[in-house]
């Protein structure tokens, strides 16, 4: 049942399911099948001649007719690939980018150096879970220099990393991928904020859409390389001087990570596309 629990610790209401099955069809797919219906996903089964178990739980059925399981795996491997580079053109997720330290843990001015030195902040790990639950992809992007000072090791960075994922994801939060630059200023690497580059990787290796996609910070770093990404961007409280005095002027402003997920999903946010849209029209009606 190994499915199942998979299932229960990912899915979400809305999520398409496709099932491949060749011949007759496997009770873990069944159950898998059963609780993905219920639960509110939509249900695509591709199967052989013998759809028996998953007709009742599908919402859409495919019958691939063939001589032989060989002849139905194959046309599943057909369709499994076409299917895939298509949903990744046209499936692309809206997307918020988080800093790490002071947006997602305390931060400290002699760096994070081990897992004991990593704190929460208040409200991170459901601000998270609303955020994935609306259909938003989070991604991290972080600064790390504290391994190019060679004061911590890669290897301790990675172990890091894989237990903040591992916790919030325990708690129903889910992180798409952590972007870091382990690069020191001197380094003029295109990686570390407030250059772009690690935004613009997520953007070339996952399926996100750049025009709902989303920059919150504690810094005016994190606030210009958003905007160097066509981002719009939220600016928690701490440095917003420091921001204003950089002509590096943010889309919103929030307290902590928490009341930026509630103003992103109040009725009254907006993506920059959407504001050009308004500001575009507001133009044209007065001309």
């Amino acid at each position: 049942m190994a499915y199942v629990e998979y299932l229960k610790a990912c899915a979400l209401p809305g999520d398409l399911l496709i099932i491949f099955s060749s011949g007759i069809a496997h009770r873990n797919l069944v159950e898998g099948a059963k609780f993905s219906f219920k639960k509110g996903l939509r249900v695509v089964s591709v199967t052989g001649e013998l759809p028996k178990g998953l007709k009742e739980y599908s919402h859409v059925l495919c019958s691939v007719k063939g001589e032989s399981t060989d002849e139905i795996d194959s046309a599943h491997t057909f369709l499994c690939h076409s299917w895939a580079v298509q949903l990744k053109k046209e499936l692309k997720m809206p997307v918020v980018f988080l800093d790490r330290d002071g947006v997602i843990n305390r931060n400290r001015p002699d760096y994070i150096k081990s897992w004991d030195e990593f704190v929460f902040l208040p409200g991170v790990e459901e601000a998270i879970r609303k955020l994935n639950e609306k259909g938003y992809a989070i991604v991290v992007v972080t600064n790390q220099a504290v391994v190019g000072h060679k004061i911590i090791r890669l290897e301790v960075l990675n172990d890091i990393h894989a237990r903040m994922d591992s916790a919030l994801y325990s708690q129903g939060a889910m992180i798409s991928k952590i972007y870091y630059c382990p690069h020191v200023p001197a380094d003029n690497c295109k990686c570390r904020k407030p250059r772009n580059g690690m935004i613009e990787q997520a953007f070339k290796e996952l399926p996100l859409d750049r025009e709902k996609g989303i920059m919150i910070g504690d810094s005016y770093t994190d606030i210009e390389a958003g905007q160097k990404s066509g981002l719009t961007t939220i600016l928690l409280s701490g440095d917003r001087v420091v921001s204003e005095s950089r002509n590096v002027v943010p889309d919103y402003y929030a307290l902590d990570l928490p009341e930026a997920a509630d103003l992103i999903l109040s009725k009254n946010f907006k993506h920059n596309t959407e504001r050009f849209e308004e500001q575009s029209s507001l133009l044209c009606s007065i001309q």
